[in-house]
């Protein structure tokens, strides 16, 4: 079972606030984390900002808060939605630039810095004079010199403006105190995971474990299994260490739905806890035996 440490969450992004005015991006439910956890934990520290995905998300965080909510992409199909639910539109090109500016509405911009997803690439300083424009905001997709470059320029043009704008990624973390839109850097080393022994095997050299009986013992074993499986984010040939009572033991075998087989001893007993991630086994070596991005394991591991 996936556990999150919501209070390491907090310090996370008590540490980028020192430097960082935040924004927080809460798509696909905040990363996994919860959105009705993550934003009251938020407004805690004075985050006035949220980026959501989809209209349902944003309109249940508007339920939990009051605070400034943005659709992110896409936004005019779901215009009375926003305008019901108080909801900030984005302008991902210019025809919805044109739309928000005819009809009115306050909008926020996105620039497009090379990702080709979505946003302006080519922008002038008269798209920032705009009554209606509220907010710019560009997402760094990979590390480049030109960066700073575009972030210095939007920052003068915002400030001469007066807009609001955002950088996005942690690519933006330390520049100049620049205001962050942030999402994974707040999730940072806050979640462990953890099963239990459900059944302890005595397996003969020459028989073998799991399905395709991929794993034949080389000699007499005890193996145990455990109640984490890939429904719980484990890909089915995931080959790494377990912790359990101060010791490390092996994964042996293909990984079932909802369980694993781990080579073990006699010191290892029905329903000890397992540790696949935590204290004792790292975030690096869960993420690179799974094949799998910090991100994949924020929506993947439960």
């Amino acid at each position: 079972m996936k556990k999150i440490d919501y209070q390491r969450i907090e310090e996370n992004l008590k540490r980028v606030l020192k430097t960082n005015r935040v924004s927080l991006v809460l798509k696909n439910d905040a990363y996994g984390f919860k959105m009705d956890k993550i934003i009251p934990l938020a407004i805690k520290n004075n985050v006035d900002t949220f980026y959501l995905n989809t209209l349902d998300e944003a309109i249940k965080a508007r339920v939990i808060c009051d605070k400034r909510l943005i659709l992110l992409g896409p936004s005019r199909d779901y215009i009375v939605s926003l305008i019901k639910y108080k909801i900030i539109p984005t302008a991902i090109n210019i025809e919805d630039y044109q739309y928000y500016t005819y009809n009115s509405l306050r909008f926020a911009l996105e620039l497009d810095s090379g990702m080709n997803r979505f946003g302006i690439k080519k922008y002038n300083e008269r798209l920032f004079d705009n009554e209606y424009l509220e907010e710019v905001y560009m997402h760094f997709y990979t590390a480049k010199d030109d960066n700073l470059v575009a972030m210095k320029e939007i920052a003068y043009l915002c400030n001469k403006y007066n807009k609001r704008f955002t950088f996005g990624g942690s690519l933006a973390y330390g520049y100049h105190n620049y205001p962050l839109r942030i999402g994974r850097l707040i999730y940072e080393n806050s979640i462990s995971l953890y099963g239990r022994v459900l059944e302890i095997k005595r397996v003969l050299k020459g028989e073998t474990v799991g399905y395709e009986g991929e794993f034949k013992a080389p000699k007499d074993l005890l193996i145990a299994v455990t109640d984490i499986g890939y429904y719980n984010g484990l890909r089915t040939h995931y080959k790494g260490r377990v912790f359990i009572k101060n010791k490390y033991y092996n994964i042996v075998g293909r990984i079932c739905m909802n369980h694993s087989f781990i080579e073990v001893d006699e010191d290892v007993s029905l329903s000890d806890v397992v540790e696949f991630l935590g204290e004792n086994i790292e975030e690096k070596e869960l993420l690179d035996n799974n094949n799998m991005t910090k991100y994949e394991s924020f929506l993947w591991l439960k």
